[in-house]
């Protein structure tokens, strides 16, 4: 290598080690401005942050990519279910202050199997269990896999059949051996800082960002264990979508779609169809003039929806009382 090459290789390191440093103090600083909510429970040896609201039928809500227990929160389910339903908000791994050991690929089914044992550590029984995005995958993967564990699906915004999405192909570029590590760890979360406005607007999109969504914690959420996170997870949801779309047809509990006429990051009503073409007694709500994040624009709507879940199968569950001859 010649001087100069050394010089330019030698200033390239300088800039990317000064990053990684200039990252950990903002890591530490977004901690101590956002500190974590609710409490930590153990589920096969992994930490998880749950809030938990409310008494009554159990309703559990999984969050989606790049996102944290504080969307479900901000959005406003838990407040209109609480007075009513026992609901639990749970994190997923990696996001936000949730354990998720970088020696497991932590697929949809993985996934699911952690939030069938959340299930049985906070002795639910057969919650509502509500999805948004990839944490739709992962409910639909629950449903799938331990079905005697839940009441009932409600899934928003999800990805349900492999498709090929520009934005869900540069996501999880993060997830690149080396490049992903190296990316996450220094430019990657400046990059996304500034571009975080754009981003959280076009989430949203036809439909303007509700005010409260401003106060979404968007230091948390560039940690690079967050961003790796979520391109690992992004990574692996078109197979995790094949292998699912070739067994909807078996799950024979209730189910609700949500989508929003608009969305502009998937093709939210085609991905909703092939779900119910497969697993036709899913109902499907088409939301109009609203875009992916439909829990915060037809918040009330969707709470209506899973509490008329949560009555059937409340009702399905008695026993069925035969009078004596």
């Amino acid at each position: 290598m010649t001087l100069r090459g050394t010089l330019v290789a030698s200033a390239a390191l300088g800039l990317l080690a000064g990053l990684a440093l200039a990252n950990r103090r903002a890591d530490r600083r977004a901690e101590e401005q956002y500190p974590p909510r609710g409490r930590f429970v153990e589920v096969d040896g992994i930490r998880l942050n749950i809030v938990e609201e409310g008494y009554g039928p159990p309703v559990l809500l999984v969050h989606g990519n790049a996102a944290l227990i504080d969307d479900m929160l901000l959005s406003g389910l838990v407040d209109e279910l609480a007075p009513r339903h026992r609901v639990i908000v749970a994190g997923r791994p990696g996001f936000g202050y949730n354990e998720r050991p970088n020696h497991r690929m932590w697929d949809s089914f993985r996934q699911a199997t952690l939030l069938a044992h959340l299930i049985d550590e906070l002795d639910l029984d057969r919650p509502i269990v509500v999805g948004h995005s990839q944490g739709a995958s992962v409910v639909a993967a629950l449903g799938l896999e331990h079905p005697g564990k839940v009441g009932g699906l409600v899934l928003l915004s999800g990805y349900y059949a492999p498709q090929f999405q520009v934005n869900i192909a540069v996501g999880s570029m993060g997830s690149l051996p080396v490049y992903g590590e190296v990316a996450n760890a220094t430019f990657g979360p400046p990059m996304i800082e500034r571009l975080a406005p754009l981003i959280i607007r076009k989430v949203f999109e036809p439909a303007p960002v509700p005010p409260h969504f401003w106060n979404f914690p968007v230091e948390l959420a560039l940690r690079p264990q967050h961003l790796q996170a979520s391109a690992d997870d992004m990574n692996v949801m078109r197979r995790d979508a094949a292998i699912m779309l070739a067994r909807y047809h078996t799950m024979d509990m209730p189910i609700a779609l949500f989508c929003g006429e608009g969305d502009r990051i998937i093709d939210a009503i085609g991905q909703a169809l092939a779900f119910q073409r497969e697993c036709p007694d899913a109902t499907l709500t088409v939301l109009p003039g609203t875009g992916h994040m439909i829990h915060h624009t037809h918040t009330h709507e969707i709470a209506r929806a899973i509490e008329a879940m949560a009555l059937r199968s409340q009702d399905e569950a008695r026993p069925t009382l035969v009078a004596s001859q």
